[in-house]
């Protein structure tokens, strides 16, 4: 009776250890802390335990995305749906209960299981450098010198190899391959030179044969890799050969020639110069130095072009020395010897709308010369010997009518304009003496200033003339006016009596300044007054 009692409990003690056996549950892959580049998944797992068929469940990142109700027992189950599909770049946490489903069996503690999966699809980003410059695709080296290093881009950081024709020991190329042996650790966005690439420790021949080439190959934690194309290195150590300007072709902007430290009213002259031979050519410099600063021009990319205007104005009144650089892709110079001078002159440089009075400050200029080049619509001469105008329209007479150095053009703008073609040569007439006459019933000249190194007065210049007379009857010349041609609003002229007090006996003539004299017969009839322009104090 005891025996019959017995049986059934151990049965059910048996069935009770059965149940309660171990229960494992296993994500078989993706391996924990592994991975993956394209971010489609497929989560392999199993579960293994006493019952026959059990209900899984899996998570991501603690939300519940998938359940499967019929999973055998100790067999691999994939799951590739659409929540573990498409992920972008990221780490991502994925875990798996199951629990039993076969009937009679009761299992009711869940087994568990986790794993991290890291999406990483973007290749590493490397910049090249070289000499701690930025790599490109030519790249030039004025010595045989040389640090190859890079800065990689990528937040799973692995290792880079370089593969090059450079030989590290000695002045040659070797056959393509990685040096050095190996690859080398590097950390994102942090530059870092390849060991052996030190400088110092290379000396490559200027050979210019495009053979010393190279190129990166970095890969990432997660397996991306990427590859820069070749990059060539040149070695050019011999500068451009030496050269001169050449002053023949020293020109204003519409070819008036000017030599060296010429005073000239043309802001943007040419300037010529002989040749430089470089095999690697890159441009000519052409500078412009006051002794603070520098006025540039454009960078001339040929190596036959042999003069240039400056395309930057050069600054009116001062000293501009200039330098004429030659360069080659490298970077090696070659600057002209002997710099030359240049005087922009801003007398006579600015014209304003309407009419202007400028003197000639250089060699004789016809009228149609000084219609052209100024761009005005009627250009005159007052001839003081007849005390008469001679004017030249495009396409009429008098333009070959030629005006001496010192002599007053008038000029007539539509709108105001520039007069780029004066060239100062004091040498072209004569800069002291000048005569006003009284020969006509006109007793009226124009005379223009000529003393390149003083101004002065009206009350100066009537002090000269008249000898500080005060009867205005002895005096030899009575009015004085000078033509204001910046003037805007009211009169451009600006009066003055001879020996008498007004606002104006105080303006400045300066060089190049135009004034009309009035001669009176009473004291000089006929004659004239000779104006000694260098001896007004």
């Amino acid at each position: 009776m005891k025996l019959k009692l017995l049986i059934p409990f151990l049965m059910v003690c048996l069935g009770v250890l059965f149940v309660a056996g171990a229960t494992t549950t296993t994500i078989n892959s993706p391996a924990n802390a592994s991975y993956d580049t394209d971010g489609d998944l497929t989560i392999n797992y199993s579960v293994t335990g006493n019952a026959s068929t059990w209900t899984c469940h899996l998570y991501k990142d603690g939300s519940e995305v998938y359940t499967d109700s019929g999973v055998s027992n100790n067999t691999y189950t994939y799951y590739s749906g659409s929540a573990v599909t498409d992920l972008s770049d990221g780490t991502y946490y994925f875990n798996i209960t199951c629990h039993s489903t076969t009937a009679g069996i009761d299992d009711t503690g869940d087994a568990f299981t986790d794993t991290y999966v890291y999406v990483d699809s973007v290749a590493p980003v490397i910049t090249v450098e070289v000499n701690g410059d930025d790599g490109s695709d030519e790249q030039w080296l004025t010595a045989g010198t040389l640090t190859i290093g890079a800065t990689v881009v990528d937040n799973n950081a692995d290792s880079c190899i370089l593969y090059t024709t450079i030989n590290t020991t000695a002045n040659a190329t070797q056959a393509y391959g990685a040096y050095p042996t190996g690859s080398q650790t590097y950390t994102n966005a942090t530059a870092f030179n390849f060991t052996g690439y030190d400088t110092g420790n290379l000396g490559m021949d200027d050979n210019n044969t495009g053979a010393y080439i190279y190129n990166v190959y970095c890969n990432d934690s997660a397996g991306n890799t990427y590859q820069t194309s070749n990059y060539t290195i040149w070695v050019d150590s011999v500068s451009p050969t030496a050269f001169a300007f050449n002053t023949s072709l020293f020109k204003t902007t519409h070819g008036v020639s000017f030599a060296n430290a010429s005073y000239c009213t043309d802001y943007y002259p040419q300037f010529g110069w002989n040749r430089s031979i470089d095999n690697n050519f890159a441009y000519y410099s052409l500078r412009a130095y006051n002794g603070s600063s520098y006025v540039y021009s454009d960078n001339i990319t040929r190596s036959a072009t042999l003069a240039a205007n400056f395309t930057n104005a050069l600054r009116a009144d001062q000293t501009e020395t200039i330098i004429i650089t030659a360069y080659d892709l490298a970077g090696n110079s070659q600057a002209v010897t002997t710099n030359y001078v240049y005087y922009p002159d801003s007398t006579s440089h600015t014209l304003y709308s309407g009419w202007n009075i400028v003197m000639n400050s250089g060699n004789a200029m016809t009228l149609t010369n000084a219609l052209t080049y100024s761009g005005s619509t009627i250009a005159s001469w007052f001839n003081t010997s007849s005390n008469s105008f001679v004017s030249y329209v495009s396409g009429g007479t008098g333009g070959s009518t030629s005006v001496p150095y010192g002599e007053a053009i008038f000029l007539y703008m539509e709108s105001a304009g520039t007069f780029d073609d004066f060239v100062v040569n004091t040498s072209a007439g004569t800069q002291g003496n000048f005569n006003i006459t009284n020969q006509t019933a006109s007793d009226w000249n124009i005379a223009c200033q000529r003393n390149t190194s003083d101004s002065f007065t009206f009350t100066n210049l009537d002090y000269y003339l008249n000898g500080n007379k005060t009867d205005i009857l002895s005096m030899n010349v009575t009015y004085f006016s000078f033509y204001n041609n910046s003037a805007s609003t009211g009169s451009k002229y600006i009066p003055y009596v001879a020996n008498w007090t007004t606002s104006t006996a105080s303006t400045p003539l300066s060089y190049g300044d135009c004034v009309w004299l009035f001669l009176n017969d009473a004291v000089h009839v006929p004659g004239y007054l000779e104006i000694n322009w260098l001896s007004i104090t």
